[in-house]
């Protein structure tokens, strides 16, 4: 699975939310956004640093957003059919109605599915998982004068098999290497909104969600078995203080997951029970000024209580600058085998030392962004820094021996510093650049003292372009990515022949896609790695997958090569 990371920290680390509510966390953290398609996203709002704290206290390096397609403002009918050079094939068909002037209703729904092998490195496995996809939502949604409100229900089933290649599935192959991972999802989800008093801005909010979601995954002879019962529900008042430059929401919020995980002979049941209130003060029409200050104090049943302070502050120093500041804390529950699926795609023994703790850290940061307008020509240039800093981590460390993958609690330091440039133009709206670099100094204290944290690339850098005629008829975007080197686990221990490099080169992926727009239809063709750029030797030992040194899980660029795709998407109004 191809996963975020923000800050240059893992995406565990970041709080995802489908429409401001927190819907994928613990088992479903590993797929995360991958579990919900393109085609059903009307919009993704992403927050670098500390977020509201609205929505909890798990946001750490930040936040991501997820609107999706509404009923009421959707066309009538759109499909989208994919298919690549791989051989995966995909179709998603969204129907949207209105039923009268306060109902309306929509079905997203998504397949997909790849049967095809491939080998390219010639290691005798398969470069990807074949997998089966399927996925379907229904919302309804009412607007009525003083209430409005949404709800609706989604099922996912998702299953992937991989390993060696003549491997089939276990009932059927004898003395191969393979690995089963099945995902069962199925969700609710509400939102009823009351306007309460217009002229003092005073409305009172229920968001509600509630799913049950399984994983089984095998891999060689181990097992990993988990189910997540989860319920969130968050009441919030809102109302002006003085007059509009003066907002308070206050509200509680609780939250239950319920999560069983079995692993070899061992059996683990944990029941998560928060209780939380919050208040959130808003000041703003100050000379551009806006400060935002938040606390929320939570009660959890198995850490106690946890109080989180957060601020946020934006400055206009003129018409076309302006500085954000952002400064808090953030807590979060690990999942220890849910969060280290990859781990047991080895041979590495997993060993915990101690208790597991619940994580803390501090992040402060901030950004200036600048504007300038010439003619029909705009540049956009943003400078962002945040440092995070963690009290309180649960340690992987893949150093101490090549045959083990040891978690404990931290015993010194451990931090993130993210430092980024961008740089924006649009010319003549028809040609749009950008390009920006990042750094990430991301380092712990593990046993053998303070390093760099692996698989992590200290450089980073993206060069976009995109052109398009008048009304978007045509439209061609290039995308160039940088990554630089990174450290890998220590392999030294193993024979000469087992023995990895003590960091990942660095290497370019270029992608591209050229779309012509017809009044009813886009057709779209497009290419992933133009440049075939592949990690060459991507498992240790696959010779011997049920020895003591195999291990696919050490991944830090692409394994499948250049991919051509096409599609076509049908809108109707």
């Amino acid at each position: 699975a191809k996963q975020i990371q923000m800050l240059g920290l893992a995406v565990k680390y970041t709080q995802l939310l489908t429409e401001n509510i927190p819907s994928l966390q613990g088992i479903a953290a590993n797929y995360g956004f991958l579990f919900i398609p393109g085609t059903w996203m009307e919009s993704i709002q992403i927050s670098k640093g500390m977020a509201s704290v609205l929505n909890g206290y798990e946001s750490i390096t930040g936040q991501i957003n997820v609107e999706m397609k509404k009923p009421q403002n959707s066309d009538i009918f759109f499909l989208n059919i994919y298919s690549d050079s791989d051989g995966r094939i995909e179709t998603n068909v969204n129907t949207a109605k209105p039923l009268n002037d306060h109902w309306s209703t929509m079905i997203l729904s998504h397949a997909s599915v790849l049967n095809q092998k491939h080998d390219n490195n010639h290691d005798g496995f398969s470069d990807m998982p074949v997998h089966k996809t399927f996925s379907v939502f229904n919302r309804w949604n009412y607007d009525g004068s003083r209430v409005k409100s949404q709800f609706g229900m989604n099922y996912l089933n998702d299953s992937r098999t991989g390993g060696e290649m003549k491997f089939g599935g276990f009932e059927t192959s004898q003395n191969l290497y393979g690995f089963t991972v099945k995902n069962q999802r199925i969700g609710f989800y509400g939102k009823t909104a009351l306007l309460l008093n217009q002229d003092a801005g005073a409305n009172l909010a229920l968001q509600f969600w509630t799913s049950m979601h399984t994983l089984d995954a095998r891999f060689g002879n181990q097992m990993h078995l988990a189910s997540q019962n989860s319920v969130y529900s968050n009441l919030l008042y809102q109302t002006r203080l003085l007059n509009s430059n003066h907002q308070l929401i206050s509200g509680i919020s609780f939250k239950s997951e319920k999560i069983m995980e079995k692993f070899r002979d061992s059996t683990d049941n944990t029941l998560e029970m928060v209780t939380g209130a919050f208040s959130q003060y808003t000041f703003s029409g100050f000379n551009g000024f806006t400060l935002v200050a938040g606390i929320r104090t939570d009660l959890n049943n198995r850490f106690g209580w946890i109080v989180t302070p957060r601020l946020h502050m934006k400055f206009d120093i003129d018409s076309v600058t302006n500085v954000r500041v952002s400064a808090g804390i953030g807590y979060r529950s690990p999942q220890l085998l849910s969060e280290n699926l990859s781990l047991l795609a080895s041979s590495r023994q997993i060993t915990i030392i101690g208790k597991v703790g619940m994580e803390k850290a501090q992040n402060v940061g901030g950004s200036l962004t600048r504007y300038h307008s010439f003619g029909q020509n705009k540049i956009t240039l943003n400078l962002d820094y945040y440092h995070t800093r963690f009290l309180q981590q649960l340690v992987t460390d893949l150093d101490i021996s090549p045959q083990k993958a040891v978690f404990y609690s931290l015993h010194g330091k451990s931090y993130s510093n993210s430092g980024q440039a961008h740089l924006m133009l649009l010319f003549k709206k028809s040609f749009e650049f950008g390009i920006a670099w990042r750094i990430n100094e991301v380092k712990t204290y593990y046993t053998n003292g303070m390093n760099n944290k692996p698989l992590v690339s200290k450089h980073k850098g993206l060069l976009t372009a995109s052109y398009f005629t008048k009304w978007e008829k045509w439209k061609i975007d290039c995308t160039l990515q940088y990554n630089g080197k990174s450290r890998l686990p220590n392999t030294a221990a193993n024979p000469q022949e087992y023995q990895l490099q003590k960091a990942s080169p660095s290497f370019f992926i270029l992608h591209g896609q050229i779309t012509r727009k017809f009044k009813w239809l886009d057709v779209y063709l497009g290419s992933e790695n133009m440049l075939n750029y592949t990690q060459k030797q991507v498992i240790i030992s696959p010779n011997d997958p049920f020895g003591p040194y195999f291990d696919s899980s050490i991944v830090w660029g692409p394994i499948s090569g250049r991919m051509v795709y096409a599609g076509l998407r049908l809108n109707i109004k």
